[in-house]
This record gives structure tokens, sequence and C-alpha cells, in this order.
């Protein structure tokens, strides 16, 4: 089973400063970490947005609404955890289609090189404000 998103480490909270990050102002970072538990290598990792909040969303119409578009993220670091230093690493919107706006559902986020069994990676995701409001997003975890 491959584990799915976790916090980098065991102490922090999904609303700790290093696990949720306003960037620049328009940009959202999280950190999470993913863990292969299958027993197997996994060579290609994904994350596929299957609910967001985004344009034409339901409730878009609302003014409350956040607008958010998944789009390709840096490696960051060293952050600190209760584990030590780690540097989560940066993810790739794929395209074609051509997203010059950032992806919306159904986006597919690239995570650079596979995964041993029992190995973790640490990801830095972002998600781009076009529209400020409350937010909600799952993505689910493909690998092979």
């Amino acid at each position: 089973m491959l584990r799915g998103f976790g916090l980098p480490c065991s102490t922090q909270t999904v609303g700790t400063r290093n696990s949720r990050v306003l960037s620049g102002g328009d940009r959202l970072e999280f950190r999470r970490r993913v863990t292969n538990n299958t027993g197997a290598p996994i060579t290609t990792l994904r994350l596929r947005f299957v609910e967001l909040t985004t344009f034409q969303s339901p409730g878009y119409a609302s003014a409350g609404q956040a607008d958010l578009r998944p789009g390709s993220s840096l490696t960051v670091g060293p952050v600190t955890t209760s584990l030590g230093a780690v540097s989560p690493l940066g993810v790739t919107l794929l395209t074609p289609p051509g997203q010059p706006l950032g992806g919306g559902l159904n986006s597919v986020l690239s995570i650079p090189g596979g995964l041993a069994p029992g190995a973790s990676l640490d990801l830095n995701i972002a998600l781009y404000v076009s529209r400020v409001g409350g937010y909600r997003f799952f993505a689910t975890i493909e690998g092979r």
C-alpha cells in the first residue's frame, strides 16, 4: 500500500508554519511526505487533483470561494522538523494541454524520481491563488 500524504514530521499539525506556507502572496505551498509501504519499488509517482475549489467548480458563484490552480513548484529547504532538516522536492505540472493559468480539476503533478520500498519523499506542492477565499482540495496518489 502506498501511504498517502503525511506531514514531514510526526510532531507537526496541518497548520504548522512549515507544513503550509503562503509564498509571494499568490501561492499556497503545502509540505507533505509520501511513503512507499507496498514492499515493491515504485518508478513513477503522480498526484491527481480530483477535488478542487477552482474556476467554475461548485460554489464558484459565491465570492467567498477561492480559485486555486495546481502548478509546478521548486525544491525548498532546508526546513527544520523533528526529524532534522529536510528539503521538500518540487513537483511539475504535466502538460499538454498547455495550462498558462495553471491547472484545474484533474490536473496531474509529476513527482521526480522513484520510491524504494519503505522510503519516503518530502514534497512541496504549490497551488496558485487566482481568487482568495475558502478552499478545499483532494489529490490522489498514483504510482507504478
